[in-house]
């Protein structure tokens, strides 16, 4: 009945088989041959099939498993069964391997947004996978949970969404019709909740032109050399209904750019110079010409903001030089500033947009080497650090310096002033001199809260954050959440008392 009244997730945790559903009684509630009988139409589920055999698709007893039936029932016209179907191809599974899966998979359904099929598959492995730190060897069902990566499969599409509430409607903002010359159009989202992050897409004929993600504010501007003709815009997010506006693109005699030149690569920090190519398609001349440059973006600081032309005569091309702008010393890798230009002139006002896309090195943490035997932090203890980071910018860095701070007071930074050399595109740099830090004495497993200011050239480029246990970490350790609470076990050590529970017995049978 669950199924179908249309339940989008369907999840069980019993005793299965290649052929069916039952309970610990060795009742079948559920069979492969049942699956044809449902009536959920349109409404088909996401199953997790958490026991034996459901995922069998080598079954030599019939053409199908049990999730190939839910898979392969129903026709386009007349729909039934699944979108997708998660359960293990091997008969013999264990009750507290399947728990860790199965609880895995809704963690990342129900807290941390993961609503793709391939998605699901995924977390509940990495579950078992944090869960028995020391069964990552091959082995079997009691023992491996590469055996469980191994058997767990996915029937079904691992790009599909699944719903988890009711889609939402939204209202897509855009012109309805533009210029040609015209190399941009913004698209607004009005919704009552959070704005960003909407996918918007220019389409034509089928085509794909171009696409863009909706900042805070529910806007985008999306770039392209428009043709003549109709387009499509098209917005999307997960837990919202798809919206779809018209483009009409038409042809006018306005001034077209069709040359952007930059003589330096925008690099942060670095004075840029560029030029501007101009045509004018009218049949007559284009007479006193202003060209306003300007930009909103903190990133760009515009240095020539206008040129005047006396005239263009018609069909005719026209070079602007000598133009410069300056990019923020802050490091902005990928990061697209637009450069607004307005155009006036005897052919009309024009407003146009150009995109510039901001090179820079961008570094991340490869690792923390902490210069002790047990190569992590420990309580009381004074130690030297080795940190390495990865370029994964575009441009390499100069000789730059990085301080240490700790932002949550767990450590004393002791030295916390280093110079890197460069670090060129994708390779991996260390400090030449040592860090030196001094955790407290804080429980084991506590994490220490960090920031990693980048200087260079007297600048602050970047800022790394990032977070490192305290102590060394067993199974005798307490478990830390990222939501701020930790589990103590009455065994557990680590700079702290242990507490002694009082411990209540639900079971009646035993106590």
């Amino acid at each position: 009945d669950m199924i179908n009244e249309g339940y989008s997730l369907i999840n069980f945790r019993g005793f299965g088989s290649p052929d069916y559903w039952c309970n610990s009684y060795g009742y079948h509630f559920l069979n492969s041959w049942d699956i044809p009988s449902m009536n959920n139409g349109f409404m088909l589920p996401m199953l997790t099939s958490m026991t034996c055999g459901g995922g069998d698709f080598a079954y030599y007893n019939a053409d199908q498993c049990f999730g190939e039936v839910w898979m392969k029932e129903g026709t386009p016209a007349n729909p039934k069964g699944a979108i997708g179907f998660i359960g293990p191809s091997e008969w013999d599974t264990k009750t507290r391997w399947n728990n860790c899966n199965d609880m895995g998979i809704y963690q990342g359904i129900t807290q941390e947004g993961l609503y793709r099929c391939g998605e699901m598959l995924l977390r509940g492995k990495m579950e078992l996978y944090n869960n028995f730190p020391h069964n990552h060897a091959w082995g079997g069902s009691l023992d491996s949970d590469q055996f469980y990566f191994y058997v767990y499969n996915l029937l079904g599409d691992p790009g599909l969404q699944v719903w988890t509430d009711v889609p939402e409607s939204i209202t897509l903002n855009t012109e309805s019709s533009i210029s040609k010359q015209q190399n941009y159009i913004v698209a607004e989202i009005d919704v009552d909740d959070d704005k960003s992050d909407f996918m918007v897409t220019i389409t034509r004929g089928g085509e794909l032109i171009t696409k863009g993600m909706t900042d805070a504010n529910g806007s985008v501007t999306l770039f392209t050399d428009f043709l003549v003709g109709s387009y499509q815009i098209n917005a999307s997010k997960y837990g919202y209904l798809p919206e779809i506006n018209g483009l009409s693109v038409y042809s006018d005699d306005q001034l077209e750019l069709t040359n952007v030149t930059y003589l330096d690569d925008p690099v942060s920090g670095n004075t840029i110079e560029y030029v501007l190519v101009l045509h004018n398609p009218a049949a007559i001349s284009a007479e006193n010409i202003t060209i306003y440059l300007s930009s909103e973006n903190s990133a760009l600081s515009v240095i020539t903001d206008s040129v005047l032309i006396s005239s263009i005569p018609s069909n005719t091309d026209f070079t602007c030089e000598d133009l410069f702008f300056e990019i923020d010393e802050v490091w902005q890798n990928d990061n697209t500033a637009n450069l607004d230009v307005q155009i006036i002139s005897n052919l009309g006002d024009q407003s146009l947009v150009i995109p510039v896309e901001i090179m820079s090195p961008e570094l991340v943490l490869f690792d923390f080497l902490v210069q002790n035997a047990d190569t992590c932090l420990i309580q009381n203890q004074q130690d030297d650090v080795v940190i390495d980071l990865t370029n994964t910018g575009s441009v390499s860095t100069d000789v730059f310096t990085a301080t240490l701070v700790c932002t949550n007071d767990k450590v004393q930074v002791i030295q916390d002033e280093s110079l890197y050399n460069s670090i060129s595109v994708s390779a991996t740099g260390s400090n030449t001199g040592l860090f030196s830090v001094l955790p407290d004495e804080v429980i084991t497993g506590e994490i220490a809260q960090f920031e990693l200011h980048i200087t260079q050239n007297d600048s602050l480029g970047q800022c790394l954050q990032f977070s490192i246990p305290i102590g060394f970490i067993d199974e005798t350790s307490p478990t830390f959440s990222n939501y701020g609470y930790y589990a103590i076990e009455s065994s557990d050590t680590g700079f702290f008392a242990a507490p002694v529970y009082d411990w209540v017995e639900l079971n009646p049978t035993i106590g």
